[in-house]
């Protein structure tokens, strides 16, 4: 095998490539780490927080069963929308609000 100057080179330069990827590895596990030991963030909620968020999931469950119920009498043929309320709910999405206002 023959020895040149480029060829020395060529070994330095990979070496030095070799210990920053390396260097770079440590630094990443040890953020890693004091990542994992630090402690986390902790939220709290009030009371009131609380309660708005059972009174929300409520509410889901609540329109769940009632879009049930309605998808069912649909497609059984047995529902029959009252023409005021149809009405109302027209003019609630023209104006953005309560009919009356």
């Amino acid at each position: 095998m023959i020895i040149n100057n480029s060829s020395i080179g060529n070994a330095a330069h990979l070496y030095a490539q070799q210990n920053k990827l390396l260097e770079s590895n440590r630094k990443v596990t040890e953020n890693k780490s004091s990542i994992k030991n630090s402690k986390a963030a902790e939220v709290s909620l009030s009371a009131e927080a609380k309660e708005l968020a059972k009174a929300a999931s409520m509410q889901s469950g609540e329109k769940t069963e009632k879009l049930a119920k309605l998808k069912a009498e649909i497609k059984a043929g047995t529902y029959k929308p009252e023409a005021a309320d149809i009405a109302d709910s027209m003019l609630r999405h023209i104006w953005g609000g309560n009919p009356e206002d």
